[in-house]
């Protein structure tokens, strides 16, 4: 009997939240530069969201608009 394939259903909190984690791995962003950063990615994922993208298409094209985390953090640390 084959089993039926349940689609995973995307959870955003848990995206911001493991983002913002990986963001934080190399201790060169604080938390307010964390909030800072994840606003304007929820900015973008609304943005998105407003052109018709799902939750899920919206935040992993933010994402790659913005910049993988790590990225972002060592851009951080030469400021």
């Amino acid at each position: 009997m084959k089993q039926a394939i349940v689609p995973s259903v995307f959870d955003l909190d848990q995206a911001m939240a493991a983002w913002r984690s990986r963001l934080l791995e190399r201790q060169n962003c604080d938390a307010s530069d964390a909030v800072e950063l994840g606003g304007h990615l929820l900015d973008e994922i609304e943005r998105l969201r407003a052109l018709g993208l799902s939750t899920e298409e919206a935040f992993w094209v933010a994402c790659k608009r913005l910049g993988d985390p790590i990225a972002l953090s060592a851009d951080f640390a030469k400021i």
